[in-house]
């Protein structure tokens, strides 16, 4: 009688481990994943404005454009996947930020790279260091 009501336990804890901590911490790692992919990939993405005293349009080939309203689109995509988890995970997220992350200080700076990606100016190294903080993602 006891082996079966330790075996039940076993497997009732195994299921609760799986999918409350286990299931979520490899979504956060997938979306960390992903979010290092595309920082990398639009590393490089050229501003469509200058921000000196006023703003300038700066001139950009067609397929420049692309990439920002891309890169744009993508932030944000990511920054509210990174918001979900940090407001419903509340256990997966004690653990990645007992681990020293910190999702929604990343789903912000990730605000902040997709409003800032068409301008060229002091706010966007802020907001990518602010993600690379709250990731523990090395410079790119």
């Amino acid at each position: 009688m006891s082996q079966i009501l330790l075996g039940t336990i076993a497997v009732v804890v195994t299921g609760f481990v799986t999918q409350f901590l286990w299931r979520p911490y490899l979504r956060f790692r997938h979306l960390r994943h992903e979010t290092i992919k595309r920082m990398t990939e639009f590393g490089n993405v050229r501003a469509q404005w200058k921000e000196t005293r006023q703003l300038e349009k700066m001139d950009i080939p067609a397929s420049e454009q692309q990439r920002l309203q891309q890169a744009e689109s993508i932030y944000r995509d990511l920054a509210s996947q990174f918001r979900a988890f940090a407001e419903n995970e509340w256990l997966a997220v004690r653990v990645v930020r007992w681990l020293g992350y910190d999702p929604l200080k990343a789903s912000k700076g990730l605000i902040g790279m997709s409003n800032t990606v068409r301008i060229a100016s002091n706010n966007k190294p802020f907001q990518i260091k602010t993600v690379q903080t709250a990731l523990g993602i090395s410079e790119v």
